[in-house]
């Protein structure tokens, strides 16, 4: 049976809705630069009155499930995070731009959430209202190009908001990453559509490899390495934006996959 994603198929439609103009809008140059048939087929389903709404969430989570995976795994495997208000569209573009040609995608993902850091801004501090006073500080970092101040302290937040969420060490192990997948999904279809919003979260990157899973000679920005202080290169406006976007996806999905804000420890 399809995963339709738990608790999270009301905030799912409400996403879809919103993913479906932009999809829809897409859906003239999908016939042109032939995005994918699930796009297409995402926009058949969302458009279709004949189906109930269950049964239409349920098919529009087993059609989204593939393309959200190679979307979320693409971006975390070059160490970028998706924004989930990214519009459909330019999420797309700036996947297949990191398959085509990574210096050039990178400096698209910096530039979009260059922009994007006042939004993120407030929507972190309107979301976890008890975190303001260090996201404000960091923030205050990132803007003033002290990004040696701000990184760590993006960082030390989003294991914070998935242990107050979950009561689980974000980085700690394979273990913990397992214990993520079972307090958000309890008997739930792991290869389902919140298993691929998920994989970011749940396999190695670039970001969260432990020490152990890192390779020798890795280069790669890397938690470990910044808060046990190994990597003294790391404040650079690139590292901040890439540790903003694994702030911001931590934190959208900690929001939509715990229902109503509840611990699932």
């Amino acid at each position: 049976m399809p995963d339709p994603a738990g608790g999270f198929a009301q905030d799912l439609l409400a996403a879809v809705q919103t993913w479906t103009e932009g999809v829809n809008g897409a859906i003239t140059r999908a016939m042109q630069v032939q995005i994918s048939d699930t796009v297409q087929r995402v926009a058949e389903l969302t458009s279709s009155s004949l189906r109930s709404l269950h049964e239409t969430l349920s098919q529009i989570a087993e059609a989204m499930t593939p393309m959200t995976h190679d979307l979320f795994s693409t971006l975390a495997a070059s160490g970028w995070y998706p924004d989930m208000d990214m519009p459909f569209a330019y999420l797309d573009h700036l996947v297949n731009e990191f398959k085509r040609d990574p210096g050039r995608a990178k400096l698209l993902a910096m530039n979009y959430y260059r922009k994007q850091v006042d939004s993120i801004g407030a929507a972190l501090a309107g979301a976890w209202p008890h975190r303001s006073c260090a996201l404000e500080d960091a923030f205050s970092a990132h803007r003033s190009q002290l990004y040696y101040a701000s990184i760590p302290v993006f960082l030390a937040q989003a294991e914070g908001i998935v242990w107050e969420r979950l009561g689980v060490l974000l980085y700690s192990s394979k273990g913990s990453r397992q214990r993520i997948l079972d307090n958000v999904l309890p008997g739930g279809d792991p290869d389902g559509l919140t298993a691929a919003i998920l994989h970011p979260i749940l396999t190695a990157t670039p970001l969260n490899r432990s020490q152990k899973e890192r390779s020798r000679g890795s280069y790669d920005l890397n938690r470990h390495e910044v808060l046990h202080g190994h990597d003294t290169t790391y404040g650079t406006e690139e590292s901040s934006l890439r540790t903003l976007s694994h702030l911001t996806f931590i934190s959208q999905v900690m929001k939509h996959l715990t229902e109503d804000g509840v611990p699932a420890q």
